[in-house]
């Protein structure tokens, strides 16, 4: 039987989202450094900080986690990426590939509805295949499969987004990742629910011509 490794509701990643759309924006992209001024920034949120040397992430005290991501090669600042897992889960053995991918599909509903009560009607959702899959954010490629990667591995095997009418607010994706393909069916494999959420200098989104 799979394993949940992160076992989070739906309401649980609502509760996420409403405490996100109200935080101060400017200052998520360029966090204090480790000391007395970050764990204050953090208490504004209920959050404890764990910094690395290189990466800030955060806990709340519901358990949810939080990992800032600096521009590729750079380190904690500044900030272009904001990363929660909501949901995850891992086959032990490769016949259990088929049941992650069930169980994946069968929860995605749940959680993309409950984004749409926070945030209202995504710009776009859809599956690895649906036509016109926005390949975006411009800059942050580091993070964001090309289209031929997309269709060999599925994945991002579900994805819905929310862009702002307000440019100095981020973009938030909602996504279902595969950590396994067609092409490796011999690997017990796993999927999670992540949250990503993008800087205004992330860029606009395209269609990536699939």
């Amino acid at each position: 039987m799979p394993t949940a490794l992160t076992n989070r509701a739906p309401q649980d990643l609502a509760a996420v989202l409403s405490t996100l759309i109200a935080v101060d924006w400017p200052t998520m992209w360029s966090p204090p450094r480790p000391g007395e001024q970050l764990t204050s920034w953090c208490a504004r949120y209920g959050w404890t900080p764990q910094p690395s040397d290189r990466e800030l992430a955060v806990a709340a005290a519901d358990g949810a986690r939080f990992s800032f991501y600096a521009t590729p090669g750079g380190t904690w600042a500044p900030v272009t990426l904001i990363s929660h897992v909501a949901w995850e889960i891992e086959a032990d053995a490769p016949a259990e590939n088929n049941a992650v991918l069930a169980h994946a599909a069968q929860v995605w509903p749940d959680f993309l509805n409950a984004a749409r009560g926070v945030l209202g009607e995504p710009a776009w959702s859809g599956a690895w295949n649906s036509p016109g899959f926005p390949g975006f954010p411009d800059t942050a490629h580091a993070y964001w499969p090309t289209p031929d990667f997309r269709m060999r591995e599925q994945d991002p095997h579900r994805m819905a987004y929310w862009r702002p009418a307000d440019p100095t607010l981020p973009t938030l994706v909602l996504t279902v990742n595969v950590a396994f393909t067609a092409s490796r069916p011999q690997e017990p494999g796993g999927a999670g629910l992540t949250l990503s959420v993008f800087s205004p200098s992330a860029g606009h989104e395209n269609n990536d011509g699939s």
